[in-house]
């Protein structure tokens, strides 16, 4: 998508005459920025349109790989989070994610946003991330993922904000925080609640979990008021951030449907939930169907075809063979292999220009799998 609309454009589209504390910290987040995308606009003008409604609604954000979806959720959500008085320890937004490591790159992502709005506004928000690497208190023997390094424990999810290296746990009065093995950064409780003991104890202002989770969690007493469950009136969760929604189809998506049917009605006040996704066929009926949201309160927003700037791009194609045909898989796989290879540019003459790539990867589940493949094929084509 281009990028063609100014800070002072993006503000005053989004918000128009509202001078309240969102605009301040909207313009304080974009501020700096060479241009934004108008999708971008539009999305964070119907976020903060929609939240707080009386009723169910959702927002489908549906742009390509590094377009810039997951800015156009931050930028509206942590502008109104911006507005509520300091020192009110509760979930105000929930984000799940259908996989660990995809929670673990939108963490390192979120902490940066969250930085870049205290340093403009002085505004602190909270982060919390309970998966299966957050240690109940103290990390030790057993949290086996927190590996030991120069007799400091590694963050296994976390990398330092500022040079990328190690995170390193530390206490601090009882209350853990990281700090970074080569620079003089560190990530401190009052901006990453580590342990599970302090976020329930604590909730941050918003929570990252996954799908799996949540679904685990949300009949454990402990964690309902964490999950925005049994709280008091207004000081339940405003926004639900679905990433990857076009994972969520088939049976997954029939499972996903239901877990979050209880979880709202669990919470009992309606949350705006916004999906990030690629393009999606007829997105208001499948995100309807997802958040159990009526299709006329949902709105998809995504670039116009006037709002593309064309250039080159990769295309992959994946073949997956089917283990319940009846075929020996293995021979199968071989073949195709064959036959793609010769369907390929060679590397010193590429004779389509590069459209039809020069590389072909082969999967396998099993290390033996592996083995017989790379002897047979090589056998095969008389190496």
């Amino acid at each position: 998508p281009e990028r063609k609309v100014s800070a002072e454009q993006f503000v005053d589209e989004a918000l128009g005459d509202d001078h309240g504390p969102v605009r301040a910290a909207l313009e304080a987040m974009t501020a700096g920025e060479r241009g934004w995308a108008p999708f971008q606009t539009r999305a964070t003008k119907t976020i903060l349109q929609h939240i707080g409604s009386p009723e169910p609604t959702a927002t489908l954000v549906a742009a390509g790989t590094g377009s810039g979806k997951t800015k156009a959720v931050y930028l509206p959500a942590l502008a109104h989070l911006s507005s509520f008085p300091a020192g009110e320890a509760w979930t105000k937004m929930l984000a799940l994610y259908p996989r660990n490591e995809l929670l673990k790159d939108q963490l390192q992502a979120a902490i940066k946003e969250f930085r870049l709005l205290k340093d403009s506004t002085g505004v602190a928000l909270t982060i919390g991330a309970f998966f299966g690497d957050t240690p109940f208190e103290e990390p030790g023997s057993m949290d086996p993922s927190w590996k030991e390094k120069n007799g400091q424990r590694v963050c296994p999810f976390l990398r330092c904000p500022s040079c990328d290296a190690d995170l390193y746990w530390f206490s601090d009065d009882g209350v853990g925080g990281l700090t970074c093995s080569t620079c003089a950064d560190s990530v401190r409780s009052d901006e990453l609640l580590l342990g599970r003991k302090q976020q329930q104890n604590t909730p941050p202002d918003v929570l990252l979990t996954t799908v799996e989770m949540l679904n685990r969690q949300l009949g454990n007493d402990y964690s309902q008021k964490l999950l925005g469950v049994d709280c008091q009136p207004g000081r339940r969760p405003r926004l639900l951030l679905l990433d990857e929604v076009h994972t969520y189809s088939g049976l997954t998506g029939a499972q996903v449907t239901h877990l979050l049917r209880r979880w709202r009605h669990a919470v009992g006040e309606p949350v705006h939930t916004v999906g990030l996704s690629a393009t999606i066929t007829d997105g208001a009926a499948f995100f309807g169907d997802l958040t159990s949201t009526h299709p006329g309160n949902v709105d998809v927003v995504e670039p116009m075809g006037t709002e593309l700037r064309p250039e080159g791009k990769e295309y992959l194609i994946a073949l997956r063979g089917n283990p319940a045909a009846g075929t020996a898989l293995l021979s199968s796989t071989i073949q195709a292999s064959m036959l793609l290879r010769r369907c390929l540019d060679r590397a010193t003459s590429p004779v389509s220009g590069g459209a039809f790539g020069s590389k072909l990867f082969a999967f396998t589940d099993k290390l033996d799998v592996t083995n017989r493949f790379a002897h047979f094929l090589r056998n095969a084509e008389g190496q």
